[in-house]
């Protein structure tokens, strides 16, 4: 092996190993909210917050970690960004109450990774020639398929049979060594005026946390009403005003950057980037791509936690085809189809969430059972491989190498809105569909008497939990309903569940549908292999 190979496989090592970090990351808390809640005292909903203030965090400063490593080098402040990481997972392992957590886990560490994710996508295109980068990239989403399907069994037997706690002293120890790998990787080319753009980051980042901040309260506010007992501003959802005002800010963070670039100044992300089409279609399509795939994430651990009743363990069973299919995908296809069209991978791969979205929509049922989700979540998984596969090595190829870090701040920015949205979407379709459902039935049931069903509306009026059977069982319990007619009860439950399930899925084959017409932007030869043209305003 020379020497050059080996230094590539270390960079890959390295910045799988960050990739798997980050990723498995936020499946440990997932799975140890029980273990950390009881532990520290705090509520589920504590845990809620810092999840959502993590999200925030990295949202805020992803461009701003861009343009830090374009200017100090990426090495450098993948670095920096494992410190934090390694520091912020410490002080959260050494807990002790909700303050702490947020400060180690939420805000400490959300910085890191802000810092590391836009510096892998630079490390890659500087050190990868553009034929390799679709492999190199394929690598790194490998990584991040393996810490999605892993991660959950490893972070909760951790958490069982011994302490959420030690998770956290293992990634600060990785971390650590991934500052010492580093060291050994060359640094990028560093690109940047002294001064950095302070208005830039000011606007990016509140209108950033702003829009996630909307997306992610969106299931407990309601997207335009407000849902029953939330609160409400001018008779609407806060959600949709912090979701304009969003949007503001971002407006006004491309006209402050035209502005900057205009008076001779170094913007914080340069508008004339976006002037590329493949890339304007790579970061679309990276933005669909995670939308969809965090809908599947939410509905299918659903359908077979709540309505299977599955435990922790089989549901995460169900969960590793896709996992391990996209990790196979992901590798494979670069290697496999070297000179492929990206356009018509990643087409393929849309068409793969078709399918299986539509095959979901088809066998999901109460009757059912785990099979039923396993050839879907391995179209799935080939399908998102093949897709990762090709974006990040077309959307780094699209513009001067010195952009790459730029680069990998606008498609993680893209990451983690589409990631929000994806899942906030899903559950406010499957809450609002399953009031709507449910109630209807309730009401034209013939079965049950009108004492009931005033019982079972007046109990419902703060709107319909998607619970389990057993939850079901208590509540006809409290309702003091006779079996027939707590039977049908149960029935009318059943199928609502199951619609609600389904409303998700439709939206995401829609969003697969629209996501075609963006493909056609892509190029139709491998990265390397031609030039792209990146003036393209077309």
């Amino acid at each position: 092996m020379n020497t050059a190979r080996t230094g590539g496989l270390l960079i890959l090592i390295t910045l799988g190993a960050g990739q798997f970090l980050i990723t498995q990351d936020s499946a440990v808390m997932a799975v140890s909210v029980a273990a950390v809640a009881t532990d520290l005292d705090i509520s589920a909903t504590d845990i809620q917050t810092a999840i959502s203030l993590f999200a925030l965090v990295m949202a805020a400063f992803m461009i701003t970690g861009a343009r830090l490593g374009a200017k100090f080098g990426s090495r450098r402040m993948f670095m920096l960004g494992c410190l934090l990481f390694a520091a912020g997972a410490a002080i959260a392992a050494a807990a002790t109450n909700l303050v702490l957590l947020i400060v180690g886990w939420s805000i400490i560490k959300g910085i890191g990774a802000a810092l590391m994710l836009p510096s892998m996508v630079a490390l890659i295109a500087a050190n990868f020639p553009p034929e390799r980068r679709t492999f190199a990239f394929g690598v790194v989403a490998a990584s991040a398929a393996l810490a999605g399907g892993f991660g959950p069994f490893l972070g909760g037997a951790v958490a069982t049979y011994a302490s959420w706690r030690y998770m956290y002293f293992g990634e600060a120890a990785l971390a650590l060594l991934l500052i010492l790998l580093l060291t050994r990787v060359p640094e990028t080319v560093r690109t940047g005026a002294a001064r950095l753009d302070w208005g830039g980051v000011g606007l990016s980042a509140i209108g950033l946390s702003l829009i996630v901040l909307g997306v992610i309260r969106t299931g407990e506010w309601g997207l335009l009403l407000p849902h029953p007992g939330a609160p409400s501003w001018l008779g609407l959802s806060p959600s949709i005003w912090l979701l304009l005002a969003g949007i503001l800010f971002v407006w006004l963070f491309f006209r402050w950057e035209a502005r900057v670039e205009r008076h001779g100044s170094e913007p914080l992300l340069n508008p004339k980037l976006l002037a590329s089409r493949p890339l304007r279609a790579g970061l679309g399509l990276f933005f669909a791509q995670y939308l969809i795939q965090a809908g599947f994430f939410f509905v299918v651990p659903v359908y077979l936690a709540v309505v299977l009743g599955k435990t922790p363990l089989e549901t995460g069973l169900g969960l590793l085809p896709l996992s391990l299919s996209l990790f196979l995908a992901a590798v494979l296809i670069p290697q496999l189809l070297p000179n492929g069209s990206p356009r018509a991978i990643v087409r393929a791969g849309f068409f793969g969430l078709i399918i299986a979205g539509l095959i979901l929509l088809v066998t999901l049922d109460v009757d059912s059972n785990s099979f039923a989700t396993i050839v879907p979540m391995i179209i799935v998984g080939l399908a998102i491989g093949a897709i990762a596969s090709q974006l990040g090595a077309v959307t780094t190829t699209s513009v001067p190498a010195e952009s790459a870090a730029e680069v990998g701040g606008l498609q993680n920015t893209m990451l983690n809105l589409g990631s929000s949205l994806g899942t906030a979407i899903s559950g406010a379709l499957v809450t609002a569909t399953l009031s709507t459902v449910f109630l209807s039935g309730i009401v034209g049931d013939p079965v049950l008497d009108e004492n009931a069903k005033s019982a079972v509306a007046e109990r419902l009026v703060q709107g319909v939990p998607f619970v389990s059977d057993a939850e079901v069982d208590d509540a006809r319990v409290t309702l003091n309903l006779d079996d027939e007619a707590a039977e049908s009860v149960q029935r009318s439950y059943d199928d609502a569940r199951i619609t609600a399930l389904k409303a998700p899925l439709a939206a995401l084959v829609a969003a697969a549908l629209l996501s075609l017409f963006l493909v056609h932007r892509l190029p139709t030869t491998a990265p390397g292999r031609e030039p792209v043209l990146t003036n393209s305003s077309a």
